[in-house]
């Protein structure tokens, strides 16, 4: 099998250590999915006389190795930079004590044309009880600005259990985005 990582949106393939879209071909790699030439055409590409899946996965190679960064789809461009989801969500959790760990989605949002983190948290019921939702929110845009140079465009404050998430406990941003 053969792996390469690609820019995704000029479709050039990328040196060593830069982060692009995982591509892979090889024997057990289908040609397209069943009755879905749509789909088939946008994620199974053909390039120099072979069939190359786009994963949707960020990623580099070093050395020989593959090191996965995160998704495409859940990637975030705000004024040109790129910022991970994960790295948001780690920052809220350690700099906002009160927010509940591993409990807490960062998000693409498009307000008035432009690209802006979103962050949807759970907070206890007790934390609830004793502190303000403004304070939750200030406290959570201040710990996001100071990481990101970029306040959240929105901050969405849920009860505990309300962050959807797949049947294996992985966050579902993009559902904390449709649900917005």
């Amino acid at each position: 099998h053969a792996v390469m990582i690609v820019e995704p949106n000029r479709l050039c393939v990328l040196a060593d250590d830069c982060v692009g879209e995982v591509w892979a071909s090889g024997p057990s790699i289908a040609h397209g999915y069943w009755r879905n030439p749509e789909a088939s055409a946008t994620t199974f590409v053909q390039f120099e006389g072979q069939t190359w899946l786009r994963t949707g996965d960020l990623g580099f190679l070093h050395d020989g190795e593959l090191f996965i960064t995160g998704r495409l789809k859940d990637l975030l461009i705000v004024r040109g930079q790129n910022l991970y989801p994960q790295d948001i969500e780690k920052t809220i959790e350690r700099e906002v004590e009160v927010v509940r760990k591993g409990r807490v989605a960062a998000f693409a949002v498009n307000v008035k044309g432009e690209e802006g983190i979103g962050i949807a948290a759970e907070i206890s019921r007790s934390v609830q009880k004793i502190l303000p939702p403004d304070a939750l929110i200030n406290a959570i845009r201040q710990a996001v600005a100071e990481a990101c140079q970029q306040a959240p465009s929105v901050v969405v404050l849920l009860n505990p259990g309300a962050l959807p998430k797949t049947s294996s406990g992985k966050l579902q941003r993009s559902a904390c985005r449709n649900r917005l």
